[in-house]
């Protein structure tokens, strides 16, 4: 029997079933965007004292930043939602997440306190294209007989995020690296993630 016959993917290489066992865990990874966003979100709060105190802010001007980000993410949905029907779902989420990779980068070099509440908020306009598109993406992959297990998934990474953000935020704020690095941190994963 051919590894086409044995497996649905339908790879015609002679480790065709190789592949198509790989095949699941690569679909897998596109979850990971989802963990990724929201793991952007919740990283900054723990830096937010740093934050003030490294620019002589209030607090309250501190977690603007994360407020701001979160309504760049309200208004991003408005506009990648419709591009995603016109130029196809690759082109809008890949080019906005890898510009949000750019803002974040931004946030983490910024002089000041303006800088970085306008990376964080175009942070947030680009950086929702992912989560805006995903219905499209999980429903071009997967056929409705598998869409429900992915959705599921994706559900789960999203949850995920939020859960190990201030973790790993907290980890870096809390070391000799400060909160400049959460956002380090956080661009060279988008990269990885468009590249992929």
């Amino acid at each position: 029997m051919s590894a086409v016959a044995d497996c649905m993917c339908g790879f015609k290489a002679p480790h065709g079933r190789v592949l198509c066992m790989l095949l699941p865990l690569l679909r897998c990874l596109r979850y990971y965007r989802g963990v990724q966003e929201t793991d952007v979100i919740k990283s900054y709060s723990p830096g937010i004292a740093q934050i003030s105190a490294d620019f002589g802010v209030g607090r309250e001007v501190g977690t603007l930043g994360l407020t701001l980000l979160l309504f760049g993410f309200g208004i991003g949905p408005l506009i990648w939602a419709p591009l995603s029907e016109v130029y196809g779902r690759k082109p809008a989420v890949l080019v906005p997440y890898f510009i949000a990779a750019i803002f974040s980068f931004g946030t983490a070099t910024a002089k000041d306190i303006q800088t970085v509440m306008l990376t964080r908020f175009f942070a947030g306009v680009f950086g929702s294209a992912p989560i805006t598109n995903t219905g499209g993406v999980l429903s071009d992959i997967w056929s409705a007989e598998e869409r429900g297990a992915a959705i599921v998934g994706y559900a789960l990474a999203v949850v995920g995020g939020p859960v190990l953000g201030p973790i790993v935020g907290g980890a870096i704020v809390q070391s000799y690296l400060r909160w400049r690095w959460t956002e380090y941190v956080s661009s060279p994963i988008h990269y990885m993630s468009v590249a992929y």
